[in-house]
């Protein structure tokens, strides 16, 4: 998104930036994980001088050696016991070209281990901390099921609901790699062996990440069903639709101070939870939706409002306020259950099969309770903003209350305090008032709050955020500007 000033991105991207050293990335085409590769790829900084990527041998016998697939004239090795070979992998072809798309300046070593490798992760670790601005890439895929993998009753239906709950072990473990126990990984692995492609790759990767202390954040997470899919949301949803064949891919990217701000994919799969749950009650389909356990929806509180909408027509707006005894995570869920009978009896809009890919989704996240701000309700008119960039929540003396979202007051600028918390006070009651008993919140208590809200547009294929989360960057000289500046500084020294 560019503007006069430079160019804007969200602040989480800055920080990430700052920080990250080494990603986890899926090998699958372009087509299908290339969304996904790019969603940890894009943190990097742009000056990497060299790659190093390990990738999982698919078609070369078990041995004790570490192949060399590629290596870019300049990338120098030091003392190494590597291999050269002329095979070609996958895990690394379908990847190459994306690697000199987005670090055109960058020698690229690729790297395949044997199962019985040992110790190849110390001369990764070696080189990393003679090599600042080295970073070290490992691909592995997940579960791969259907017909042509042999496994076509692994998993139940739903069964990308199914495929996640075997995964969500294995990448919260992942997440944390100072916790890393080898013998746990191959435990599990062993345990299932449809859980990985690459598992000595995933090792070597993780004993990595533990010895330099880095931890990771998951940056996009989702399977080659409906991966083309024009509609970016569709790719985060639970189809009510057996599924009969997917490759499941998950990006995750490690750096050691890793910021807690939400990313992307956390919201694409809250937002995505919200459909799901939509489209379940909907056509009345018995099974349980969720988030996967290592979701950081999972690990806060906060309250939150899920809505729908037609045009610019509400459809649902249901939420949950904060509690100690239950998570973001199960917030969104419990909202989302309410939302078909939501719409079809406070807006006389029941969802059906075509409205429900019209409607646009948004998932809005309550400031924590410790951020409010508590007033006696006849201050309202001095303490309350109704510019559309807080909320308000009317707690009236028979302990009724209400809430309006900072979207009611952006869609209603007009409205001015008093009249909207007279209207508030009639939907704290939930029937039409007298003018008189309108004046209830005087005596009642208000909570003002902020909030943030995501809001998926199907027809823009995009997402809105407010407020936005930017920053900005101011945008590059070029070349001929630099060597002007240059030049103008010598000669001024010179008179």
């Amino acid at each position: 998104m560019k503007q006069r000033r430079g160019k804007q991105t969200l602040k989480i991207a800055k920080k990430l930036k700052q920080t990250i050293r080494a990603a986890l990335i899926p090998h699958a085409g372009r087509l299908y994980a290339g969304h996904a590769r790019y969603a940890a790829l894009r943190y990097f900084k742009k000056n990497t001088k060299q790659i190093i990527y390990l990738a999982t041998l698919h078609k070369i016998n078990n041995t004790r050696e570490t192949y060399i697939l590629h290596k870019d004239t300049g990338f120098r090795l030091g003392k190494h016991n590597f291999t050269y070979t002329t095979k070609r992998e996958h895990s690394f072809d379908w990847v190459h070209e994306e690697l000199k798309d987005l670090f055109p300046s960058a020698k690229i070593l690729a790297l395949a281990p044997n199962a019985q490798v040992q110790n190849l992760h110390q001369w990764i670790i070696n080189y990393l901390q003679s090599h600042k601005n080295a970073i070290f890439l490992a691909t592995v895929d997940l579960i791969h099921y259907g017909k042509s993998f042999h496994n076509t009753k692994y998993l139940s239906y739903p069964q990308q609901m199914n495929k996640t709950i075997k995964e969500e072990s294995l990448i919260k473990h992942a997440l944390a790699p100072n916790t890393f126990n080898n013998k746990y990984i191959s435990d599990l692995m062993k345990k299932d062996r449809n859980l990985v492609d690459g598992p000595k790759t995933l090792e070597i990767f993780l004993k990595v990440m533990k010895q330099m202390k880095l931890q990771g954040r998951v940056t996009d997470y989702y399977d080659s069903y409906k991966s083309r899919d024009p509609n970016l949301l569709d790719r985060y949803i639970i189809s009510m639709e057996p599924v009969h064949k997917l490759v499941s891919y998950v990006s995750i990217v490690y750096g050691k101070k890793m910021p807690s701000d939400l990313l992307p994919i956390d919201i694409l799969l809250a937002i995505g939870l919200l459909k799901s749950i939509i489209i379940q009650k909907t056509f009345r389909k018995k099974y349980a939706l969720r988030l996967p356990s290592w979701s950081p929806l999972h690990q806060m509180t906060n309250g939150i409002f899920t809505g729908t909408s037609l045009g610019q027509r509400t459809t649902c707006s249901y939420g949950t306020y904060e509690s100690d005894q239950h998570s973001t995570a199960d917030n969104i869920r419990k909202a989302a259950a309410h939302c078909p009978e939501d719409a079809a009896r406070r807006w006389a809009t029941p969802y059906t099969g075509q409205n429900i890919n019209n409607s646009s989704y948004k998932v809005e996240f309550l400031d924590p309770k410790a951020h409010w701000k508590t007033y006696k309700g006849y201050m309202a008119p001095q303490q309350f903003s109704n510019d559309g960039s807080s909320g308000i929540l009317l707690r009236l003396e028979n302990g009724r209350g209400a809430t309006y979202l900072p979207s009611v007051f952006r869609n209603n600028p007009y409205w001015s305090v008093e009249e909207a918390m007279r209207k508030l006070t009639e939907k704290a009651e939930g029937r039409k008032l007298t003018r008189k008993e309108q004046d209830a919140w005087k005596k009642g208590v208000i909570e003002i709050y902020n909030s943030k809200s995501y809001t998926w547009d199907p027809q823009r294929k995009q997402m809105h955020i407010f407020p936005t989360q930017l920053y900005t960057v101011k945008s590059g000289q070029s070349k001929t500007a630099r060597i002007r500046k240059k030049y103008h500084k010598k000669t001024k020294k010179k008179r």
